[in-house]
């Protein structure tokens, strides 16, 4: 699962990459919360094209190792499902080499809910959109938008969790763009691998 954008047979250069039509992160989450704020479909030119990245870099880490919550509070046999798949996946490496820490293991199925820690230090961040990272290479779609997932109606700072239901198994990596009350433009990366 990913944007295909890098896919080697197609994409040989920048030049190839900025044309390729941005893929809708929709085809993989079908829900997103940001510290209970509900995501919403958006079309975005700040995606790919903010006004300028901040030069500090990316101010988030991931706060916690992410875990499963099952959807069917209801049944115990689902939330009793979620604990052992907890107990049985370790989902993140806190300790490793700096890179590797974007790598995250998530569970899909419509059943479950991943719920994502994210540290967003000490700015208060007043627009968060997250989409395929990759999507950030092109150009946008005709009208030079980018499909996301906006959380933009409320702010953020310090710890917040980013809670995701996953339609699919597979491998990409998404990029959520955040906006601080200063105008500084920065995106966190994260790999996500994605189990049954």
């Amino acid at each position: 699962m990913g944007c295909s954008c890098n896919a080697p047979d197609t994409i040989t250069s920048w030049i190839d990459w900025s044309n390729t039509e941005p893929q809708n992160p929709l085809d993989l989450i079908a829900n997103a919360t940001l510290n209970g704020t509900q995501g919403v479909f958006a079309r975005s030119s700040n995606f790919w094209n903010p006004s300028s990245w901040y030069s500090g870099g990316n101010p988030f880490t991931l706060a916690s190792v992410p875990f499963c919550v099952a959807l069917g509070t209801d049944s115990q046999q689902k939330i009793a499902d979620a604990a052992q798949w907890n107990m049985q996946h370790t989902t993140a490496n806190l300790t490793v080499a700096p890179p590797l820490r974007k790598v995250i293991f998530l569970r899909g199925g419509l059943d479950w809910e991943m719920h994502i820690p994210l540290s967003f230090g000490a700015s208060t961040y007043i627009t968060a959109e997250l989409s395929f990272r990759d999507n950030a290479g092109t150009r946008g779609d005709n009208q030079g938008t980018v499909p996301v997932i906006s959380f933009s109606s409320a702010s953020y700072t310090g710890n917040n969790s980013l809670n995701v239901t996953l339609k699919n198994i597979g491998h990409t990596v998404m990029g959520l763009v955040v906006k601080d009350n200063s105008g500084n433009w920065s995106m966190y990366e994260s790999e996500w691998i994605i189990v049954p």
